[in-house]
């Protein structure tokens, strides 16, 4: 976490935002105390949907029962 005066902040206010925007969390000082803290937006559901995305032509869709139906159960008997 980036910590900077608050004068620095008033100097170049658009640069702190812009890394705000890219995902950074800014505390601002004043005095050597911490006044206030600059964090991105949560976007939870945006990235969820990137995930998602992501993933999409990666999984197979389908019956996974059917290659067993013919196939005798035998979870049941002791293989020690």
């Amino acid at each position: 976490m980036q910590q900077i005066d608050a004068m620095e902040f008033q100097k170049h206010p658009a640069g702190f935002l812009n890394q705000v925007r890219e995902g950074a969390t800014i505390q601002i000082l004043s005095q050597g105390r911490v006044f206030a803290r600059l964090v991105p937006e949560n976007r939870e559901a945006e990235l969820a949907r990137a995930r998602l995305s992501a993933l999409r032509g990666s999984v197979i869709v389908g019956n996974i029962l059917d290659p067993i139906i013919d196939v005798e159960w035998s979870a049941d008997e002791d293989h020690l």
